[in-house]
């Protein structure tokens, strides 16, 4: 198989949006997670699975 510029150049690509999106929804877990930490009355938040 032969392996090309272009093809290595896509492959990091997809490396690096993968990563990307693995922080955001890191980030948005530890903002969930915050945000029930200070709810005062626990009821009236989402259950989580």
């Amino acid at each position: 198989m032969r392996v090309d510029s272009k093809t290595i150049k896509l492959a990091i690509e997809d490396v690096f949006c993968f990563l990307s999106k693995s922080l955001i929804y890191e980030k948005e877990a530890y903002r969930i997670v915050a945000e029930r930490e200070e709810i005062a009355d626990p009821d009236n938040s989402p259950e989580f699975l």
